[in-house]
This record gives structure tokens, sequence and C-alpha cells, in this order.
């Protein structure tokens, strides 16, 4: 192998590159990296980079002169702190967790999820934003304690999408949680008043409470639960989003209690106005009080286990 496919890389625990698919490092540089064994015999060497990322496969690992094999090399180029503070989070849930070797196409199609998670700009002190989020992420749990984790998944596979979980063509999940005594949410009309998919409405209460669990804590918990790798970024990147750090962690509230209010609406059964879209007219939206429906069990969602 050419000596321009090779990364020299001191201070490495020889004993762990061998017993080990992934490993955590720095670069001769002092660059934050992550190695993954490569799981097929190429020699072809490739380059991927982004703002703050740098992906190299199919590099030949040195180590005090010794060759150790191929692996593929992600870099964290940036000195941002906050940065790099995700960069680890990825490593330790994504990569560390499975310690699977990875061939070069399923590395570089991961790395270019990775790269979305580092183009947003936080948004910090965003109360609402965080409120909603803190919501979605105890409906992954909600989904989890009914062994529905093929739905959580199917979690924001898009986040451009209008509802946050397609099941599938005709079935919509849409999350909505509110911090104030009564279960009414703000809705689009086109949210909830479909004639083409169902939609499910999952509606949750969460108060704020200094005694409760923190956002931050909520999405270590949930890395923790998660094993898709598509849904690991996605939670990464709502973090990043969100402003949350080990130093801010955002907004707090009950973990039981916020679990116990989930309730389960079918959308076309909630209150809503009744009108013939207008020609021009968009973009129409109002409150909904949630508690004038009746509520569904989990049930609902059988098909999707």
């Amino acid at each position: 192998m050419e000596k321009s496919n090779r990364e020299y890389i001191a201070n490495l625990d020889l004993k762990e590159i061998r017993n080990h698919n992934v490993i955590r490092c720095q670069s001769n540089e002092g660059i934050p990296a992550v190695l993954i064994r490569n799981s097929e015999k190429s020699s072809d060497t490739k380059q991927r980079k982004s703002d703050h990322l740098l992906l190299k496969t199919n590099v030949e690992i040195v180590v005090s002169n010794d060759e150790l094999g191929s692996f593929h090399i992600i870099l964290c180029t940036t000195k941002n702190e906050e940065i790099i503070a995700h960069f680890d989070n990825i490593a330790r849930y994504l990569f560390l967790k499975k310690d699977a070797a990875m061939s070069s196409e399923e590395i570089v199609e991961l790395f270019s999820s990775l790269v979305s998670v580092f183009k947003l700009s936080p948004e910090k002190n965003n109360l609402q934003m965080q409120i909603g989020v803190f919501g979605e992420l105890i409906s992954l749990h909600y989904f989890y304690n009914n062994n529905l984790k093929r739905i959580v998944s199917l979690w924001h596979k898009d986040f451009s999408s209008k509802h946050d979980i397609e099941l599938d063509g005709k079935n919509r999940i849409e999350i909505k949680t509110t911090s104030s005594e009564k279960r009414i949410h703000r809705f689009g009309h086109n949210q909830i008043c479909r004639k083409d998919v169902n939609v499910f409405i999952l509606s949750l209460v969460t108060e704020p409470s200094e005694q409760g669990i923190s956002l931050y804590e909520l999405f270590q918990l949930t890395k923790n639960l998660v094993q898709d790798a598509r849904v690991l970024i996605a939670l990464e990147l709502l973090e990043y989003k969100c402003g949350i750090t080990d130093l801010e962690k955002g907004f707090t509230s009950g973990f039981d209690s916020s679990l116990k209010s989930v309730r389960v609406f079918l959308a076309d059964k909630l209150p809503h106005l009744v009108f013939d879209e207008e020609k021009g007219v968009s973009n129409v939206s109002y409150d909904v009080d949630c508690q004038f429906a009746v509520d569904e069990t989990a049930e609902v969602f059988a098909s999707w286990q």
C-alpha cells in the first residue's frame, strides 16, 4: 500500500486495536478521531470532507512501525468545544456501542448523514423548541414501553416531512407537547384534516420541574436505549440544534409524569374547523383542546409492531 494511504498514530494501545473494531483516539496532530475497521478487502482510498469532519476510507493504520490493518478514519477538524463534544457523543453511541467493522460503502453513506449534524447552528434558550423535543423523546420511550420499537426506527426519517413519523404510505403520527395545564395544542389545518392519509396524534402534557430530568439527561437516556444508527444521528442533530450540552442542560420536567401523560387520538376525531379550502388561502392553524375527544390505546399501533 502506498505511503499516502497510511495513517501514523502514536500513543495507541496495540492490544485495544487488535481486539476491537472501533477505537477512539487522536491523530499525531492531536485531532480527535475514530477508527473503524474495514470489513472488506479493498485498497481504494477515498476522502469526504465537510466543514468540521474529514473521512478517509481504507487507510492502513501504523503504530510504532506495526501495520495493523485497513481502517476507515473520521477526524473532527474543528477546535469548537461544543462540536467536539457532539463528535464524542457520536463516537460513543454510534460507533463504540456496536464495535462493528464497516465497508467503504457503509461508512460513506453514514458520513453523509453525520455531516448534517454539524451544518446547523444551535438555537440556545429556545424554550418552546426544547419542550417540543422533550415530548418527542418521551414519545420514543412510550413506543419502546409498548413494544413498538419498529415505530422508533421510523421517527424523523425526513425532518422536512409534514408529520413526525410516517408509518407507511397511508398512516402518520404527529407528536404534540404542551407545558400548560390543559391539553391544548396548535395544529395546522392540513395536519389533522387529511383525506389522503390517516393521522394519529400523540399528545403529551409536561410540567416544568426542577426536580425532574433535564433535556440533556433525557437525550443521554434515549441514546442508550436506541440501536438504530439513523435515529442516533437524528438525536445528536436535535441535541445540537437545541443548544444542549453538559453545561446547558435545557428544559427540565418529570420523566414518569410526562410518560404517564401520553394520550393517543385520531386526528379526524379531534375538534376541528370544517370548511372547503379557499383558493389562495394557506397555512391555516388553530388551537385544539383534546379533552373534547376520546383517546385511544397503544393497540391502534399494533400493525407496526
